[in-house]
């Protein structure tokens, strides 16, 4: 069975909200290959197509979160052009309230705020 684009990148989500799930509940060093691939039915071998170690996971998590953290300033911006003190303090509380409502944003900050071993 021959996958489209979409189809790798839809894999390549999963996988990456899995390991959120499993760094979230049980911290970075005790989360395996094999419960990232288990918890969505996929192989060890497959996860391993897609991301060669557990750091190349934590750096698509933090690129991923990067990103939506940026796409939030711009959705803000769009919406109130000036930049005055008030203004800066109503972006950060869209953008708690985007973390709050956003279950994936919240684990990966979370995360790596709390669980991440950083000295690996």
């Amino acid at each position: 069975m021959r996958r489209t684009k979409e189809d790798a990148e839809q894999t390549r989500l999963a996988i990456l909200a899995s390991a959120m799930d499993i760094f979230y509940e049980k911290g970075y060093s005790k989360t395996t290959f094999d419960e990232i691939a288990k918890r969505i039915n996929l192989t060890k071998g497959a996860v391993y197509w897609y991301f060669r170690n557990k750091p190349d996971i934590v750096a698509a998590l933090i690129n991923d979160f990067a990103d939506r953290y940026i796409n939030l300033l711009k959705v803000f911006l769009e919406r109130y052009p000036d930049a005055s003190f008030e203004r800066i303090i109503q972006m950060q509380l869209f953008i708690n309230k985007q973390i709050r409502d956003d279950a994936l944003f919240y684990k990966f900050l979370f995360f790596v705020t709390c669980q991440m071993e950083w000295s690996e």
